[in-house]
């Protein structure tokens, strides 16, 4: 008896310090909307909210460092551990306890990618460093794994009844993706365009592009005359509407489509004109602008 009383307490003491080990949220975050309808190559808006707690610390072991920028993850899931999709992205901005930060992460499905099925899927979140370590948040939602929580449903509409995109001969065959971060990828060689086809739920196409740089040794980058920095333009010819983007390295961008709330269009054609081309060392392949993301939106930001 005097055993099993000893047992006792020492289970007792042993379960005290490991509640005594909880770590404490280094922020709270909230999620809006909590529920999403994503059609197939359609992109959504999601409003990340973050009020920051505590500084980031390694685990009590010390055996964990905070090297450049935290992480966030973000997951589409259909059940804990199967993951289909990804939208992680640094941190926006650095750490300072005490601070409110609001962004928008564009969650969506690429039309350089197969369509996900038809059903409800989940959302998950976590904040991360470079080497995996995962910190403790505040949210409205279930903890599916250590530090990854559920934050929204995503319904998933069949492909059928999507608009759909054409390319022009100019643009490359469609090439895997490494992750399931970008899951198709293509090249463009000099200009051309994309068409948007039964689009009259469209207000916006958004894209993600690579400008891209010279290699060492591997490519040389060639500007149009007159030109100082790569740069290009994108046109919507339904619209009357051009943008420009300029500088080498990412860039997403939302093309408007039609020129107001009460006017709808059956397609839109999407023209890119690059002002320079990228030629790759010993061979004659050229190429232009990196598309790695594509889809619709029927609100956008026009």
């Amino acid at each position: 008896m005097m055993r099993m009383r000893i047992l006792l307490a020492l289970s007792v003491a042993f379960g005290l310090v490991a509640c005594g080990t909880e770590e404490p949220p280094v922020a709270e975050l909230t999620i809006d909307p909590p529920e999403l309808d994503l059609g197939y190559s359609e992109v959504r808006r999601l409003r990340l909210s973050w009020r920051l707690l505590a500084p980031l610390e390694g685990d009590r072991a010390g055996t964990t460092t905070l090297e450049g920028d935290p992480r966030v993850f973000v997951h589409l899931i259909d059940s804990p551990g199967d993951v289909l999709r990804t939208y992680d992205h640094q941190f926006p901005v650095a750490w300072s306890v005490g601070e409110e930060v609001e962004y928008f992460v564009e969650i969506h499905q690429s039309a350089l990618g197969p369509p996900l099925k038809a059903g409800t899927y989940g959302l998950t979140v976590g904040l991360y460093s470079i080497d995996g370590h995962r910190w403790p948040l505040a949210v409205e939602g279930a903890e599916v794994d250590r530090h990854e929580y559920r934050v929204a449903s995503i319904e998933v509409s069949p492909p059928s009844v999507s608009p759909v995109f054409r390319f022009s001969d100019s643009w490359r065959p469609i090439e895997s993706g490494l992750d399931r971060q970008v899951l198709g990828r293509r090249w463009l060689i000099g200009e051309g365009s994309i068409w948007i086809t039964r689009a009259k739920e469209v207000r916006a196409v958004w894209m993600e592009l690579l400008v891209p740089t010279a290699e060492v040794g591997l490519s040389r980058l060639m500007l149009e005359e007159g030109a100082n920095e790569p740069a290009v333009s994108i046109e919507s010819a339904c619209a009357g509407a051009e943008l420009l983007l300029t500088g080498s390295g990412w860039h997403q961008v939302e093309v408007p489509v039609g020129r107001s709330d009460d006017e709808t269009v059956s397609e839109c054609e999407i023209v890119l004109r690059p002002n320079f081309e990228l030629f790759l060392n010993g061979s004659l392949e050229r190429r232009s602008v990196l598309l790695e993301g594509l889809a619709w939106s029927a609100n956008g930001r026009y």
